[in-house]
């Protein structure tokens, strides 16, 4: 562990949150996240931390306090966004119905889609996540019947390409009340992509955490973003090619 590292967690109790994540707690208050990773998800670390980077002052996300790399696993320490997340506000009995938070969520996506306006160095392409789905079919991550749905569906117009997410689902949005969005964690998918790939990876999530048909999701979804409907298409493409990852 670097110096600058140790420097900012010192005294501070680690708990744990997941496979690879830690709350950094001063007494009972946390102040930071620290994420480390191994093998092939220490470039995904890499990543996010670099998308922080390019996010800070620009929309609602963690801060990169510090990136740490070794021989073994990175480490990536950011600010710490209070709040709970919309998949768990949603679970609340309590919670108001669930369509009325898909305003305030959706006008945020159209925030970060908008961040396409700056110079975003964040673009991997269709056709190289394409070949990451035939290599990880080829070795049992996903079966060769997945794969050619995948290759059928693809889509045969041209990407609509915004500066994505990458993963906006519901666990990701982090509430501070029921009217604000105090911000968006997980950003190591993000970058140049169709906006397809948020949208149909929100469609999905909220359908799955709030039990509402997606027929229902679907035009509250479109109508919120400002469109006349979600190419159903895109939606199966995009939320297919989210398993091979």
């Amino acid at each position: 562990m670097s110096e600058e590292l140790a420097s900012l967690i010192a005294g501070a109790d680690l708990q744990r949150i997941g496979a690879s994540g830690y709350l950094v707690l001063r007494g009972e208050v946390p102040t930071h996240f620290l994420k480390t990773a191994r093998g092939a998800a220490m470039e995904v670390l890499r990543r996010e931390h670099d998308v922080l980077q390019f996010l800070n002052g620009r929309y609602a996300a963690p801060k990169p306090e510090a990136f740490d790399v070794d021989e073994r696993k990175n480490s990536l320490l950011t600010s710490f966004i209070d709040g709970a997340t919309v998949a768990g506000i949603v679970a609340s009995p309590e919670a108001p119905p669930a369509a009325a938070f898909i305003p305030l969520l959706i006008d945020h996506l159209k925030q970060i889609h908008a961040l396409s306006v700056y110079v975003v160095p964040f673009r991997p392409t269709l056709a190289g996540r394409m070949a990451v789905a035939r290599e990880r079919a080829a070795g049992g991550f996903a079966t060769p019947a997945q794969l050619e749905r995948l290759l059928a569906l693809r889509p045969k117009t041209p990407e609509d390409l915004v500066f994505t997410h990458g993963d906006f689902s519901l666990t990701n949005l982090i509430l501070a009340d029921e009217d604000t969005l105090a911000g968006v964690v997980d950003w190591g998918r993000a970058g140049i992509a169709d906006r397809y790939q948020d949208l149909a990876l929100f469609v999905r999530s909220f359908a799955d955490h709030t039990h509402l048909p997606r027929e229902e999701v679907i035009p509250l979804v479109a109508k919120a973003y400002g469109l006349e409907t979600l190419d159903p298409e895109k939606l199966a493409f995009y939320e297919l090619l989210d398993e091979f990852f």
